[in-house]
Formats: structure tokens, C-alpha cells, sequence
């Protein structure tokens, strides 16, 4: 099966995939690298945050596209998501309650949805997205320490290809629960859940 709404705990990001079957997906889900895959970066932070991650995605070689959008500005629309193959969410005080059903509307139609904080944070996001899709219980409190990576629960897991340390000095992390068939695919040394997915 397909994995592929993920929830990120951190400031640091992973991109999954979209669900596809095309002989541009390897075995493992990821993309192939130089494939012309397009992605977007959708943030409500100031934009030098989302410059940074868009920044970072284009070094790893991944992308052909890595485009961004400022959702505290507007509202992206079902067909501008459409020639994304994954969109990547971060940030709070979206311009519109509408964009969490505009992201389950994507998933649904095949896109690759990544949440990470804070969108993922108490009523960031709304609509369908809060609640169906959810992994963990984002009203729940948060906190930060020193933590580097803990269990990795799934070794074969795409999301974690080549990561074998990670360390952050101000992890953000949820106290809430797993919920909506969410599956935890690794944690922080402190055992509290760093990446989580859902099989679609």
C-alpha cells in the first residue's frame, strides 16, 4: 500500500511522495531524481523560512519544480495543486478555513500531502484535512528540548532513505495522541513521535 500523508514534528523536512503508479516512481515510492517532479512549498511564515526549505529541496536534486505559495496571503485553488505531484505545509493564520479541504481534496485526487509544524498545531488547519486526516491530536500541547533521532520503527521506510542521525536543538514536538489510522515511522530520543504517516 501506498504511504503517503505524512506528519512531521520538527523543523526539519521531508518530502514524501504522491501515490502513483507510473515508471516515474521507484519500487520505494520516492521519486526518481530529474524526473520532473514539481512540487510546492505552502507556508504562512515569512517568506525567507519558505525560500530556506524551497532552497534546501532544490540541492537535493530531487525536484525539476519546487515552487511556493504564501496561503496567509490566498487560498490555492484545486487546479493550481493539480500540477504539483506533493505539496508541503507549514506555517499558521492561513488566509482561508478552506485550504484544509482544499489539501483533502488533493490527497484524495493523488496528491503527495506533507504537514508539518505548525500547521499540524491545535486549529491551524481546518475542514476535511483536521478531521479525517489528521495523524495526531494537534490540540492537544506541545513542547521543546534538545533531542536527536530516536527509534526508527520502519528501517524500509522511503521517508527515511541515507538518514541515519539527526539532531535538533530546539525539537518541536506534540504531547497528543496518535490518531486516524496514523502510524508512527520513527521518534525522538525523548520517544515522542518525529514523523508519522498514514497508509492510504
Amino acid at each position: 500500500m501506498a504511504r503517503d500523508m505524512v506528519f512531521i514534528f520538527s523543523s526539519v523536512y521531508f518530502l514524501l511522495v504522491r501515490p502513483a503508479v507510473s515508471d516515474r516512481f521507484c519500487p520505494s515510492g520516492l521519486f526518481l531524481p530529474n524526473e520532473n517532479v514539481q512540487v510546492v512549498v505552502i507556508f504562512s511564515h515569512d517568506s525567507s523560512y519558505a525560500i530556506d526549505v524551497q532552497n534546501k529541496l532544490m540541492i537535493t536534486q530531487t525536484f525539476s519544480v519546487v515552487d511556493i505559495f504564501d496561503a496567509g496571503a490566498s487560498l490555492p485553488s484545486s487546479t493550481y495543486l493539480q500540477k504539483y505531484h506533493a505539496a508541503l505545509v507549514f506555517g499558521s493564520n492561513f488566509a482561508s478555513a478552506a485550504l484544509g479541504t482544499v489539501l483533502a481534496d488533493y490527497w484524495d485526487f493523488g496528491g503527495g500531502v506533507v504537514i508539518a509544524f505548525d500547521a499540524n498545531q491545535g486549529s491551524s488547519l481546518q475542514g476535511r484535512i483536521n478531521t479525517d486526516y489528521i495523524l495526531m491530536n494537534g490540540a492537544s500541547s506541545w513542547d521543546f528540548s534538545n533531542e536527536s533521532l530516536g527509534m526508527i520503527f520502519e528501517p524500509t521506510s522511503p521517508l527515511l532513505l541515507n538518514v541515519t542521525t539527526l539532531r535538533a536543538a530546539t525539537a518541536l514536538y506534540s504531547l497528543g495522541g496518535i490518531v486516524n489510522q496514523g502510524v508512527v515511522v520513527a521518534s525522538w530520543s525523548n520517544g515522542r513521535p518525529l514523523v508519522v504517516q498514514r497508509v492510504r
